[in-house]
């Protein structure tokens, strides 16, 4: 049985940056833990499955990572697109057409707080058999006059550090 991670906020949030900053950070600290194996990377353009091309650059991230713990190949599924249900299903399609699998140890991927996003998180985690979902927020600044802020004025950059922490919570969940 996997986990799903749902990095659950609204709009304009930094759901999409704070993903692809922790697909980043868990590439790199599996490398540096020697457990690294391979990342598939999938772009796609919120279309139909035809239209989804392979590729490494993008701002949003679609990939799998495999890493190898205790002699046994684990894989977390990192789709960071999710405005909405039919972006979730596209990302979840994209990946078992091009992958040829959905059943991840861990998927990492985005949603709104409420409504059809929800529900498409729930019923994927239900049909799929994954016993868990760990909703989380990313973190997001403000300035004393309400004004969002990703970056703190000692030039902390909240997605980093939130991808620092949700990297340590995937090995975690993986050992």
């Amino acid at each position: 049985m996997g986990t799903i991670i749902a990095v659950s906020a609204p709009d304009n949030s930094g759901k999409t940056q704070s993903i692809t900053a922790t697909a980043k950070f868990f590439i790199a600290l599996s490398k540096q833990l020697g457990i690294f194996v391979n990342v598939h990377f999938f772009t796609y353009q919120g279309k139909s499955a035809g239209g989804f091309l392979p590729g490494k650059h993008s701002q949003r991230v679609l990939c799998v990572v495999e890493v190898r713990i205790n002699g046994v190949i684990k894989t977390v599924c990192f789709i960071s697109e999710g405005d909405d249900d039919i972006m979730i299903n596209n990302g979840l399609d994209t990946v078992n057409a091009l992958y040829g699998k959905l059943a991840f140890d861990v998927v990492v991927l985005a949603c709104h707080t409420s409504g059809q996003t929800k529900n498409a998180v729930m019923t994927f985690a239900a049909n799929n058999g994954y016993g868990n979902i760990i909703w989380t927020s990313t973190y997001l600044g403000t300035t004393p006059y309400g004004q969002k802020t990703p970056v703190l004025p000692n030039n902390t950059v909240l997605n980093d550090v939130y991808a620092i922490n949700l990297s340590n919570l995937i090995y975690r969940l993986l050992i």
